[in-house]
């Protein structure tokens, strides 16, 4: 069996709220628990304070711990091990619920020393058994209550001492270990000794006892050795395994019984659940109920009954028979033999109210069999209307009844797709139910995108052009806005001339500052400038744009090559011999090399 863990027992966090004169009095409010001062987060540590405490003297050796309101303990690590009192404290730990209670989800361990519980319930909460183990240790719980079936172990040389009410459980024993009861419920509901040869001792002193029937004899003899003083004190009841018998309902001529409980180890009976209401068999009988007789008198057919003759039968169970004391019985058709008649009507119905156009009439038909009575009712569907042609405006179409004057079949026109006929520039679709035909023009438009316009090229704005009717043309497709072809051109920009000539070594010109296009192109209108005072500095200047450039050409010999003007007759005076390439030309002037031979 698995090893059982602590409650520890309560909590792992408790509170004290006040501390009493008394030094062996301590209470607790399920956060921290204070002995002497001292604050400490669980009950084992309150006991090794307190059994220090005993151990330098201060105080007696019983203490108490008193519980101010319910717990909700929750075991921590340094809990999993139990409370453990020291042997060597031979002392008396006491934990009062006051009348409180604890809720747990673990089990607990009691090891070493002596604990008493009393005065609260201890109740176990979420999935799974609950026990507890006592080890090397005395337990003693009193007036408290274990609302849920518990595994008792009893190991090591230990005691258990039960006297409370409401406590059930398995209960496991080990050599030289003992339990006493003495006042309260105890359930038994099984009892094992851990030890086959060294029996766990059992003593009853008062109180009721709950046992199964595997355990009667044993508690029994127990009980029946005490003095017959002390044996008035001790009850015995027996926890039957009982099974459900269910309710049958009792029938005219067969017993039911009621819904009870049978032990199917004993077999004796009982009313409830609990075993506490004993009966016999046949307390459990509920008695035939007997046939509920009704007399039925002789009576012919009619237009829709059928005819009988005279019977009894049971209302109950509904069975037939021509005897008064239903010594006999018949089936149903004999009894009702005579078919019904069916109503006698005539051919030709009554006109009640004439049908039109937009309302319903009535026609009867009476049974003429007497003493019947019955007459039939007919609805006249609604006449046909004399219904025109179809009359139609832009979005429905209807007819018109010239019995009833009324307007019928007004529907909205189901029209077709469009029909183009680009020669036209229409289209046209007819409605499928009453041929109305709408024809109205219809464009096609393509978007011309925007062009800027440039010095010399006119440009346009962004616009939709009709591809179905020349010369219409809008700002967008909703055609709300038409445009005229001149609305739709921006104006050539022009020229933008710059402030300047631009020159090159032969021309000059101005430029379109937008553009860059070339205007005004010339060639150049030189005149020549002599330095005067150093001839050799000549120079020309275009008499338009003022640019100075050198003009200057080579003349030659086939000794020298010299500068001349192109528009003056300026020579230099500086003649400069000739600098021959490898193909025998002057690299400066270009004069080719006389020949040698």
């Amino acid at each position: 069996m698995r090893k059982l863990r602590i409650i520890t027992i309560l909590l792992s966090v408790l509170l004290i709220l006040a501390s009493c004169s008394d030094n062996n009095v301590f209470r607790i409010d399920g956060a921290v628990c204070r002995v002497n001062g001292k604050g400490y987060v669980s009950i084992q540590s309150a006991i090794d304070a307190i059994t220090g405490v005993k151990t330098r003297g201060v105080g007696g050796s019983s203490y108490t711990i008193e519980v101010i309101k319910d717990i909700n303990y929750e075991i921590r690590e340094e809990n999993r091990n139990g409370i453990n009192i020291p042997q060597s404290f031979n002392g008396n730990i006491i934990i009062d619920f006051k009348g409180y209670e604890m809720r747990t989800t673990e089990s607990f361990i009691v090891s070493g020393g002596k604990l008493t519980i009393k005065n609260g319930d201890i109740l176990k909460v979420g999935t799974g058994g609950f026990s507890i183990e006592v080890k090397d240790a005395s337990l003693s719980i009193e007036n408290t209550s274990i609302v849920v079936n518990t595994d008792f172990r009893v190991t090591s040389n230990s005691s258990l001492s039960l006297s409370s009410d409401d406590i059930s459980g398995n209960f496991y024993f080990d050599k030289n270990c003992s339990l006493e009861v003495d006042g309260g419920t105890v359930s038994f509901k099984d009892i094992i000794d851990l030890d086959s040869e060294v029996k766990g001792e059992i003593t009853i002193k008062s109180g009721t006892i709950r046992v199964v029937h595997d355990w009667e004899t044993r508690i029994r003899n127990i009980v029946e050795g005490l003095p017959e003083d002390e044996r008035a004190g001790v009850s015995i009841v027996i926890i039957h395994d009982l099974e459900t018998i269910g309710y049958v309902a009792p029938e005219c001529t067969t017993d039911g019984n009621i819904q009870y409980y049978e032990c199917n180890v004993c077999h004796k009976l009982f009313t409830d659940i609990g075993a506490t209401n004993e009966i016999e068999e046949e307390d459990t009988v509920l008695e035939a109920l007997g046939h509920n007789i009704t007399h039925v008198e002789a009576k012919a057919a009619t237009c829709e009954m059928p005819g009988n003759e005279e019977h009894w039968y049971c209302s109950r169970c509904w069975l037939y028979s021509f005897s008064s004391d239903l010594s006999s019985f018949v089936s149903y058709d004999k009894v009702y033999c005579y078919p019904a008649l069916g109503h006698d009507l005539p051919e030709e119905w009554t006109i009640v109210k004439e049908a039109t156009c937009s309302e319903t009439g009535t026609r009867t038909k009476a049974c003429r069999r007497e003493g019947c009575g019955v007459v039939l009712s007919e609805t006249i569907p609604t006449l046909e209307h004399n219904l025109s042609g179809w009359i139609t405006d832009d979005n429905f179409h209807w007819k018109v009844c010239s019995i009833c004057k009324n307007i019928v079949n007004k529907y909205p026109h189901n029209f077709g797709e469009w029909v183009k006929n680009p020669k036209e520039g229409t289209q046209t679709k007819i409605c499928n139910d009453c041929g109305k035909k709408v024809t109205e023009v219809y464009h096609e438009l393509v978007l011309v995108t925007k062009k800027d316009a440039t010095c010399t090229e006119e440009g346009n704005i962004a616009y939709y052009k009709c591809t179905v009717h020349d010369d219409e043309y809008f700002r967008d497709t909703t055609m709300s806005n038409k445009l005229t072809l001149s609305q739709t051109i921006i104006p050539a920009l022009g020229h933008t001339k710059s402030s300047s000539y631009s020159v090159d070594g032969e021309s000059h010109w101005i430029k379109c500052i937008v553009c860059g296009e070339k205007l005004e192109s010339a060639v150049h209108s030189w005149g020549c400038h002599t330095d005067s005072l150093n001839h050799e500095f000549h120079t020309s200047t275009c008499i338009v744009c003022g640019r100075v450039d050198m003009l200057r050409k080579y003349a030659s010999n086939d000794d020298y090559h010299w500068e001349i003007c192109p528009l003056c007759d300026w020579k230099s005076s500086k003649e400069n011999i000739h600098y021959y390439g490898s193909d025998g030309t002057c690299i400066i002037c270009g004069h080719i090399k006389p020949s040698t031979v």
